[in-house]
């Protein structure tokens, strides 16, 4: 699996990947985990603005019912006959006229009673109502013992005026001017209603806020926790001071503190959260943990992946070069590429055509001659001075001329003839050229069985362009005339077919001799459609030919003997024609 850490270059490439990887996935984190706090300070900030909302909502709504319920205090005259006496008098003079029955005829009705329903009614958000004129003031404090009915406190304001002035850390001060009459006109004082900033403000934690306060335009502060008061109260007077709405009040690299202002234009005060980075990753740790694992997981993902392909790209490129080894030992050896597409492919291709190239240009600049002067020197074993047959068969040629026997005469040029063509230095020909060879060599056999040998050429003249190697229709032909001559039939006929198919060309050496026995036919194309080597056995034979041809063809070459249905046999070459191929552009597909 780490075979690919035995390379240098690998190695570097491998840990440069894992460090951009590591970077990337720490970057990622960083910013999903970023994104998380981005949307739980929104949320914050959402749950900071309903909260503000409520505690709006709810001290408007007490408002109207003290205001409601004074509409129907003036319209009762018993009831506002008897809380004019309570106005008109201090605590103690307005319990010593009830204690003392005085007219209570005149004042059936009891505002003290009426105004503890109210509150009572009220779930007690009222705690305390100031009644104030020029001459007397009463304090009426309500708190509630869990026992039957409402407690009722009377004090004279001397030190606990300091309530309605604004301190908005007792709860929220709503004042009311008291009229003269029903109909509003004039004041005779007014009353002050201390509504409980426990029933109020501390309904802000249902919104699940962190750190809230309410402070009030002279800087009085309510905390809805007061154990963390103390801790940020300096937080908190710095930020009455500013104007936005949100914003960080510390931003270090770890942690950073966000808060909210909501501004009452109507109530006068200010509504301040605070939130940690660090609270909101403690609230939202699995979630966070979540992310962590996940991109640790990806990473250790990713380099295995890495490492797979590093060891991959290793593997092959030790094939490319060991490949390289033994071309330089002169085995050649094509590389397989399968289904890669990558920059190691384009030079494994380009080296298994490097190799193609080389193996046809040994074949035909050194086996194809190799195997062509082998067959020379075995077709001329006795050919020892060329001129000096030349001489000798024009001295014999010219003898029958002048003795008036032409056939003789004929004989020896043909055969003069085709021995010069075959000791020409040109290997490579057209098969036109090779058909006049073989023409030559037919004319010589057609002399020596005259009146029992007859034959025919017919090749296309597509195929008399092709190039071909010297010297192999001839030894096919004259194996007829060694395995297959009947000398006792009249008729030994041989034809030479050729013509140009879809995707071959064909020729065919078709004659009426003898037949070859199955068995030794099977194994002559078995030799023939392996890869054996050429027999031994006689001069020049039909796997000689067979193996030059395939040396100069490749594996175009197809060559097959068949015995024909009445006599005979055809030698049937096909030489298939060669796809053109675009020029080869290497591509790098990633």
């Amino acid at each position: 699996m780490l075979e690919f850490l035995k390379s240098k270059m690998h190695r570097n490439t491998f840990f440069a990947y894992i460090t951009v990887l590591f970077f990337v996935c720490v970057v990622v984190c960083l910013s999903v985990c970023n994104m998380i706090l981005s949307t739980q300070v929104d949320l914050y900030k959402k749950a900071s603005s309903s909260a503000f909302d409520w505690v709006e909502s709810s001290i408007s709504s007490n408002i109207s019912k003290i205001d409601n319920y004074f509409l129907g205090l003036y319209s009762n005259h018993a009831l506002q006959k008897d809380f004019l006496c309570f106005f008109s008098h201090n605590a103690q003079e307005y319990r010593t006229l009830r204690l003392e029955g005085v007219a209570p005829t005149e004042m059936p009705a009891d505002f003290l009673e009426d105004v503890k329903n109210f509150v009572q009614n009220n779930d007690f958000v009222i705690t305390q109502i100031s009644v104030e004129s020029e001459d007397s003031a009463n304090i009426i404090h309500f708190f509630d013992t869990n026992s039957s009915g409402i407690n009722v406190d009377f004090c004279v304001p001397v030190n606990s005026m300091d309530i309605y002035e604004g301190n908005v850390s007792y709860g929220y001060v709503y004042t009311k001017k008291l009229p003269k009459t029903e109909t509003g006109d004039g004041s005779i004082g007014e009353m002050k209603f201390l509504l409980s900033g426990s029933k109020i403000f501390d309904h802000v934690l249902d919104y699940h806020i962190a750190d809230s306060a309410i402070m009030s335009k002279k800087g009085a502060l309510y905390y809805t926790n007061p154990e963390r008061q103390s801790q940020l109260e300096p937080e908190f007077q710095e930020l009455y001071q500013r104007n936005e709405s949100n914003g960080i009040l510390h931003n270090g690299l770890f942690y950073r503190q966000y808060y909210f202002i909501s501004t009452s234009s109507q109530y006068g005060y200010k509504m301040i959260s605070i939130v940690d980075s660090t609270t909101i990753f403690q609230e939202n740790f699995s979630l966070f943990l979540l992310v962590i694992a996940g991109t640790f997981l990806i990473f250790v993902i990713m380099t295995f992946f890495i490492a797979a392909r590093a060891n991959y790209d290793a593997r092959f490129l030790n094939k490319i070069v060991h490949s390289i080894q033994l071309a330089k030992s002169g085995q050649f050896s094509h590389i397989e590429v399968g289904n890669r597409k990558d920059e190691y492919s384009v030079i494994a291709q380009e080296f298994n055509d490097m190799i193609c190239q080389l193996e046809d240009f040994i074949r035909t600049e050194y086996v194809l001659k190799l195997r062509q002067k082998e067959t020379e020197m075995q077709a001329l074993s006795h050919q020892i001075n060329p001129h000096f047959l030349y001489n000798t068969l024009e001295i014999i040629r010219s003898c029958a001329l002048v003795h008036n026997d032409l056939q003789v005469a004929d004989a020896v040029y043909y055969l003069g003839g085709m021995y010069r063509d075959i000791v020409k230095g040109d290997n490579i020909i057209t098969i036109e050229k090779e058909l006049d060879i073989l023409n030559k060599y037919l004319k010589i056999m057609e002399f020596k069985y005259n009146n029992n040998f007859y034959y025919q050429v017919d090749v296309s003249e597509e195929i008399r362009k092709l190039e071909t190697i010297k010297l192999w229709m001839q030894p096919l032909v004259e194996n007829f005339f060694v395995h297959g001559f009947d000398r006792n039939s009249e008729f030994n006929l041989l034809l030479i077919h050729g013509q140009e198919e879809k995707d071959y060309y064909m020729i065919e050496f078709i004659n009426n001799g003898s037949q070859i026995d199955p068995d030794k036919l099977q194994e002559i194309n078995g030799r023939l459609n392996g890869d054996g080597k050429p027999s031994s056995k006689g001069s020049i034979g039909i796997q000689n030919v067979y193996h030059r041809l395939r040396f100069f063809y490749g594996d175009s070459l197809q060559m097959q003997l068949c015995n024909n249905t009445e006599a005979g046999i055809t030698v049937s070459i096909r030489i298939y024609k060669k796809k053109e191929e675009k020029p080869h552009v290497p591509t790098v597909d990633r």
